[in-house]
């Protein structure tokens, strides 16, 4: 089943198409609320184009596995570099985009937008990478980048702790491959 509606040339495409042969960081820097637990649903604005600071308001994920956020992330890379995405209802839409980003940046300000601890942006990194690493394996992803509001350096403790990685251990984590420890 397929979608039949093909977007109309976007603000990102131009500015793919302007910034042609030169590298690209993608960062799409925020969760949809409607995947955290809220109590209330948040009201969006009626014009799209209208600034909404309160748009993050919390931090529960409704599927704490992050596989759902993690599938959100990989969606959206498969419309701009792999043409298309299948929805989780099954039906297939068409972009028909080939992009091609040097980088990915896991969220923006992850420890003020909706506070994600230390742990919590972690795990959601590990998970995102994995599953756009297949889409491009020569792209590059980029994490912590952190608000200068609260300078906390416990998400540089934690995110950069080779245990936590599995490097020590042998493990598989997503950060395993693109950290080198001098021993």
């Amino acid at each position: 089943m397929t979608s039949g509606a093909k977007e109309p040339i976007s603000f990102m495409d131009d500015c793919l198409v302007a910034t042609a042969g030169r590298p690209v960081v993608a960062n799409f820097a925020t969760i949809p609320t409607w995947m955290f637990h809220t109590t209330q649903p948040v009201a969006l604005h009626d014009d799209p184009a209208a600034i909404h600071w309160d748009y993050e308001q919390v931090n529960e994920f409704r599927d704490p596995t992050l596989t759902e956020v993690a599938q959100h992330f990989e969606r959206i890379g498969r419309w701009y570099l792999a043409g298309g995405f299948t929805d989780q209802f099954g039906v297939h839409h068409d972009s028909g985009r080939r992009h091609r980003f040097a980088y990915w940046e896991v969220l923006c300000e992850p420890d003020i937008g909706h506070r994600l601890s230390p742990q919590m942006y972690t795990r959601l990194y590990d998970a995102v990478v994995e599953r756009l690493r297949e889409l491009d394996p020569e792209m590059k992803f980029v994490g912590l980048s952190l608000s200068p509001v609260t300078q906390d350096p416990e998400y540089f403790w934690h995110f950069l702790d080779p245990a936590m990685a599995g490097i020590l251990s042998g493990g598989t984590s997503s950060r395993r491959r693109y950290f080198s420890v001098a021993t």
